[in-house]
């Protein structure tokens, strides 16, 4: 897709996204007003539970090997057998046998092959190229550093003003996958007009949300509500 519908087509996960943001949205709303509490004050503590979300999405969907990083010869380079299912797949080396028989094979059903078989196991070494395990990556930094920071700021930093925590959530996770970005491949077919890419606009949107956050509450006094 070469414009922002993609954020609404299904088969891309648009809607999903879209689905997830606005039913937390609803869920805030609604939870602040049962507990008589204000919806920065809710934000706050879901802002610090959020990254152990992004930590176990992140460890999933690396064993399942999508989306794919950059080829890359560091050290804890890793081969990804999904790779073999996608229907632009480039292998290192003529492969053994006709890779067309497993397009469209998630990883978890290759790997499972190659479990059974050695030496479909050898040769997927072989043709497969070696990448930065992105999702690892995000996994880390999006989930467990993001989260570390937020638990510290929360501990540390008792008479912050309310919204604190959710705009350094914001702009602290923009800025995180930002900074995984580069490894990551190109993503065929999800980018907008102008090659801006619907990889790279995401955190942008997330470090403008966060700077929105942070700018509304920087007048309010030092002592503010803590969210406990």
């Amino acid at each position: 897709s070469r414009d922002g519908s993609v954020f609404f087509q299904f088969k891309q996960g648009g809607a999903s996204v879209l689905g997830a943001v606005l039913g937390v949205l609803a869920f805030t709303v609604y939870f602040a007003r049962q507990q008589r509490r204000s919806w920065l004050q809710v934000t706050d503590a879901l802002a610090v539970l959020a990254p152990l979300g992004f930590l176990l999405g992140g460890l999933a969907g690396f064993m399942e090997g999508a989306p794919l990083g950059q080829i890359a010869s560091v050290p804890w380079a890793v081969r990804f057998p999904a790779e073999v299912g996608l229907p632009d797949f480039q292998p290192v080396v003529t492969p053994s046998f006709d890779v067309s028989t497993l397009a469209y094979a998630p990883g978890h059903e290759v790997a499972g092959l190659a479990r059974a078989d050695g030496s479909f196991l050898a040769e997927l070494h072989r043709i497969l190229p070696a990448r930065h395990p992105v999702l690892l990556y995000q996994a880390l930094l999006e989930g467990l550093l993001l989260g570390s920071v937020l638990m510290g700021v929360r501990a540390l930093w008792r008479s912050r003003p309310v919204g604190v925590l959710t705009g350094l959530f914001f702009t602290l996770h923009g800025g995180l996958a930002l900074a995984s970005l580069p490894f990551r491949a190109p993503q065929p077919n999800v980018s907008f007009v102008a090659g801006f890419e619907q990889g790279a606009l995401f955190p942008v949107v997330l470090l403008v949300v966060g700077a929105a956050f942070l700018l509304s509450v920087s007048g309010q006094r030092a002592a503010g509500v803590a969210v406990t």
